[in-house]
């Protein structure tokens, strides 16, 4: 069967439109806690947790064990949900005895499994992917984000619009986990106030904003060599990958390079907010750093982020070696164009 999306089981599980079984992998446990948390929520009632949830491990359950836990009836519940974390632990005898359970589950059961990142085109897991609701779990792009974001904040009692949602992810990245601790410092600060705005963002995610994208290829700008690579690496500490930087890198000089081309053709702010669903509060940075490059800088940037991206994707490649190597590329380069200058 073919993963389902984050959004789509989002939009389900809304509609109470729930399978007999689902399989959650990736790296991103934050999602999957989070949607075991949501379903158990939706189905079990409250009161009766203890007795109408089970969670089971895969490097502990036998067989009597597992059997038993989705073969209960629940006690007060619409069905009972068992949820079995870690399913790559499985011995070969309880993978054999899970995939018979699927052939016919229970229907009082509402089964979860997880694993971490896993290849399901061939073996066990593409068995399980054809008995169960697969959904691959990793970090969530900007436009899901944004909406995980408004849900998170509406589910705690505040509300927050598209353009203070995008300004927080652009803040603090895709990792849900620091997104979460975010708004929740912008609930506490909130205060009184039920409306989250795009300047409360600003005020709270200012110092998480420094070491943004943004800040980032200003200090390439600067050739601020050493600036650049500490910057890197907190971005890579706080859980960005080196791919998906890359990525908001290359998107970020597209931006620029457009952006001198709109200025050549007086087109208006308006206009050039509109193209790249840019925020007015961003807009000025951009401006700036347009101006500060070439057209013939950005495209050697551009193609130099397309090299490295080729080399990222070589399993022999280290990642964090090609980042930095990248950012002093770019550095040494403007260096030696000055020197000609």
């Amino acid at each position: 069967m073919t993963p389902v999306t984050y959004t789509v089981l989002r939009g389900r599980i809304k509609k109470r439109r729930f399978d007999p079984a689902y399989f959650f992998y990736g790296d991103n446990q934050f999602l999957i806690d989070e949607l075991v948390q949501t379903i158990t929520s939706a189905i079990v009632t409250p009161e009766f947790v203890s007795f109408d949830r089970s969670i089971l491990h895969g490097d502990e359950i036998t067989a009597e064990g597992i059997l038993n836990a989705v073969e209960t009836p629940p006690m007060a519940s619409a069905k009972r949900v068992v949820v079995l974390s870690g399913v790559h632990k499985l011995s070969e005898k309880m993978r054999g005895i899970l995939l018979d359970y699927l052939e016919r589950p229970a229907p009082t059961t509402l089964l979860i499994v997880t694993a971490p990142k896993v290849k399901t085109n061939k073996g066990f897991y593409r068995k399980l992917t054809l008995r169960t609701t697969p959904v691959r779990l990793s970090n969530l792009n900007e436009r899901d984000a944004v909406v995980w974001i408004r849900e998170r904040v509406s589910s705690l009692g505040w509300s927050i619009d598209s353009e203070g949602a995008r300004m927080l992810y652009n803040s603090i990245g895709s990792d849900q986990s620091y997104l979460a601790n975010e708004i929740d410092k912008l609930t506490i600060c909130a205060g009184e106030k039920t409306k989250i705005t795009a300047g409360d963002v600003a005020a709270v995610a200012g110092k998480s904003r420094a070491n943004s994208i943004f800040d980032l290829t200003d200090a390439i700008g600067r050739l601020d060599c050493h600036q650049s690579i500490a910057l890197v690496n907190n971005l890579l500490a706080w859980g960005q990958r080196p791919s998906h930087i890359l990525a908001l890198i290359l998107r970020h000089l597209l931006i620029l390079l457009s952006l001198k081309c709109l200025k050549k053709r007086n087109a208006s702010q308006a206009e050039m907010c509109r193209r790249f669903n840019l925020m007015p509060y961003y807009l000025g940075g951009y401006l700036r750093q347009s101006a500060m490059f070439t057209e013939t800088v950005l495209r050697k940037r551009i193609r130099l982020i397309q090299l490295t991206e080729a080399r990222l994707k070589s399993s022999h490649s280290a990642k964090t070696f090609e980042l930095e190597s990248l950012i002093y590329e770019m550095c040494m380069e403007d260096m030696n164009q000055h020197d000609q200058g």
